[in-house]
């Protein structure tokens, strides 16, 4: 199987614009993950993987670490933990991947979105669970971790509605008319 190699994936997945964002970026990004993904995008390119198929299971990756945090002992914590490294690799390499590939789209974007809303919203909702101390859908912890996953959300979509309010005008700085570059 012939693909690109990991310094010409570097190269292209992750251009100086995009690795010297600070808002746009989650401090483990910036901290290992980006080292560590062009690794896997290396790997999806050999298998031919799509840049949403890569989204699509950091979607599923961040949903997962929610139910599974939401379980008691010890070994949830630790799967709920690779769960969310898993979700934050494959949400660096599906960009990646798009840029190396050129198959950026509109659809990846909205996937890319969707994907933070539920990973971010199911964790939190899964630690209140957590911190209950069993499964239950009351309880103090509960209401407390979905408030916080409503409140996350809220600060998710009034970012985005500046982004798209911006759009909507044509103005500069609606990340560069709806993320030319997309992934974020």
């Amino acid at each position: 199987m012939s693909g690109p190699s990991l310094t010409e994936l570097k190269a292209t997945g992750q251009p100086p614009e995009i690795i010297s964002r600070l808002n746009d970026e989650h401090w483990a990004g910036r901290l290992y993950m980006r080292r560590v993904s062009p690794g896997a995008v290396w790997i999806f390119a050999r298998l031919g993987w799509s840049p949403n198929a890569v989204t699509v299971g950091f979607i599923v990756c961040g949903v997962a670490a929610g139910a599974v945090a939401a379980l008691g002992g010890l070994a949830s914590a630790v799967a709920a933990a690779l769960l969310i490294q898993a979700y934050l690799l494959l949400d660096c390499a599906d960009g990646e991947l798009a840029r190396w590939s050129g198959r950026t789209s509109v659809t990846g974007v909205y996937l890319d979105g969707i994907g933070h809303y539920l990973g971010e919203t199911a964790l939190l909702a899964g630690l209140g669970v957590r911190a209950q101390g069993h499964l239950t859908w009351s309880g103090g912890y509960v209401s407390a971790g979905l408030a916080a996953a409503v409140l996350a959300a809220l600060v998710k979509a009034e970012t985005d509605n500046v982004i798209v309010a911006r759009a909507k005008c044509g103005l500069a700085g609606s990340r560069s008319s709806l993320r030319r570059n997309w992934a974020m």
